[in-house]
């Protein structure tokens, strides 16, 4: 879909967002097609807001002294494409989903979207300056999990594929992602596990046998935690 902000088109496509601003004009360039599925949240700002090019942005993050200016506000960018986008469209369902439930206090509501929006900043700030060193041996892992995530993963199994002791594959998944294999892994069938509960109907048992896991109780034990 295309959206013209300010006389400006921006084309979408799948995982991008689009931020209006208040006092924006705006206006789809052309009919959107009724099978394109898109959130919109609408937000205030509760500080001041101040508009920067993305050049300073890097430079701020390039410069150690200066890159806390950028880690303590949240940045937003006009036109950008998720990074994270399964992390993220599963917020957006839970946002949505607290929105619509029936709270005693709007604060829930106005949490869930400050932790969206935050969620959005951090994703655009790391494609930017990726916080952590990226090694190319780690990210193939990390890939190859991600593509087959349905699948019985073990830490043993995950190692064995690509002919690493189960030791390094820890040291190097801990350094990428800060987390241990398991956690990592259990992570990632938690985002499906989220998504299924939140936009579906099917059975738990199904859900988490989509999700990767045979054993349904074990899957609830993992979902508690």
């Amino acid at each position: 879909m295309t959206i013209s902000v300010n006389g400006v088109s921006h084309h979408l496509v799948s995982g991008d967002t689009l931020l209006i601003a208040e006092g924006d004009s705006y206006a789809s360039v052309v009919p959107t097609p009724s099978s394109i599925k898109f959130y919109w949240f609408d937000f205030f700002a509760k500080d001041e807001c101040q508009t920067i090019s993305e050049s300073h942005i890097k430079d701020l993050i390039d410069n150690r002294k200066t890159f806390s200016e950028v880690a303590n506000n949240v940045i937003l960018p006009r036109h950008y494409s998720l990074q994270d986008f399964e992390t993220i469209n599963t917020s957006c369902l839970e946002t949505l989903a607290l929105t619509h439930s029936i709270q005693y206090t709007d604060a829930l509501a106005s949490y869930a979207l400050s932790l969206l929006i935050l969620q959005i900043s951090n994703d655009f700030i790391k494609s930017l300056h990726k916080v952590v060193t990226e090694d190319p041996q780690s990210l193939l892992i990390l890939q190859w999990i991600k593509a087959n995530i349905s699948s019985d993963l073990t830490v043993k199994s995950v190692a064995d594929h690509f002919g690493l002791n189960y030791r390094y594959l820890g040291q190097l998944v801990k350094k990428e992602t800060g987390q241990t294999v398991t956690h990592y892994i259990n992570e990632q069938k938690m985002t499906i596990a989220r998504q299924l509960l939140l936009n579906s109907n099917l059975p738990l048992k199904v859900i988490a046998e989509r999700a990767g896991f045979n054993d349904e109780k074990y899957f609830l034990r993992i979902f508690k935690k």
